[in-house]
């Protein structure tokens, strides 16, 4: 199953009403068809990558107020399907590209819960005081002229 489509699943049947399908959620959307049968797909096979557009993801992230923990699954699962699809177009084996995968996607979930879903990363980022406070190293100059051992001596 392909990870972002498998969260993405997971996340639908959660608030998707008893016995129903919970792609229909995403068709209510406006997401096309195609779309959604692409997601079906990667979601039976992990070989193939699917994704939402931002615009859907923020749609979907607002209809359903997705908790942090759900919100942080899709977007670990965004880049464990495009390092997945990066893998597999350098030609890596689909099983070891897929174990590389799950492990970038348990790495970007921890991150992102650690900051409740809001960040990028889990290392602040520095503001305007602190980068001025950053003093550079000493620069070197290299003296003028060539080497002594670089003359050429006739």
């Amino acid at each position: 199953m392909g990870i972002f489509a498998g969260e993405l699943h997971a996340i639908l049947e959660q608030h998707a009403p008893e016995g129903s399908n919970p792609w229909l959620i995403l068709q209510k959307m406006g997401v096309h068809q195609q779309q959604i049968d692409r997601l079906m797909e990667a979601f039976n096979d992990i070989s193939l990558v699917a994704t939402l557009q931002a615009q859907y993801l923020t749609q979907l992230r607002q209809e359903l107020n997705l908790t942090p923990a759900e919100w942080s699954r899709l977007q670990a699962g965004l880049e464990a399907d495009t390092f997945l699809r990066l893998l597999l177009y350098h030609n890596y084996p689909i099983d070891e590209a897929a174990n590389k995968a799950n492990a970038i996607f348990s790495a970007a979930v921890k991150d992102k819960l650690a900051t409740g879903g809001r960040s990028e990363s889990v290392f602040p980022t520095l503001n305007a005081r602190d980068q001025a406070a950053i003093v550079p190293g000493p620069i070197h100059h290299r003296p003028r002229g060539p080497r002594p051992k670089d003359r050429a001596d006739f």
